[in-house]
């Protein structure tokens, strides 16, 4: 399979990616990990390398940890997505939470789980109302300055919202 360039940056994915939300067992029956894993082997042999996960698939991160566990040492062959700023509290609710110290918190939880030491492409997975988008912008550009993050990107936001983002952290 072809790899494209992700943005501006030297990241080259493939054009299809592998998104993790199902084998988070959070919205899908009969989700196991023996399917999970082979789901993910599979789409490796066909030359996907691109994994798109989060912090919030799954009540505990079991996402991010099946991926850890299918790339073990080809873990260099991929790319991974993740994102941060929403989560989970008992008893499953959702929470968005886009403040600097939370997705600090969540990004380095993230990089344990996935047994990595940085994530090709780190997401706002949204935008949190209680928080200026530029504040959270600004924690995610520190986590690539820092080596933990190559890249950033957004989901759910609105045009405003993108454009405030990507003049503090390029996306």
């Amino acid at each position: 399979m072809s790899l494209r360039q992700l943005g501006t940056t030297d990241i080259h994915v493939s054009p299809i990616a592998l998104g993790c939300w199902p084998i988070g067992g959070m919205s899908s029956a009969d989700v196991n990990h023996r399917d999970s894993l082979a789901t993910i082997e599979a789409s490796y042999e066909l030359g996907i390398n691109f994994i798109d996960t989060a912090f919030a698939y799954g009540a505990d991160g079991e996402s991010e940890r099946l991926v850890a566990r299918a790339l073990g040492r080809r873990r260099d062959e991929m790319v991974i997505a993740t994102k941060g700023g929403i989560h989970w509290q008992p008893p499953r609710t959702q929470v968005v939470d886009g403040q600097p110290e939370t997705l600090r918190r969540e990004c380095e939880t993230s990089l344990q789980r996935l047994n990595t030491d940085r994530v090709d492409l780190y997401y706002l997975h949204a935008p949190d109302p209680k928080v200026p988008i530029a504040e959270s912008a600004g924690a995610i550009q520190e986590l690539i300055d820092e080596g933990k993050v190559r890249s950033a990107g957004v989901s759910n936001v609105t045009l405003e919202q993108l454009k405030t983002f990507a003049s503090v952290c390029p996306l």
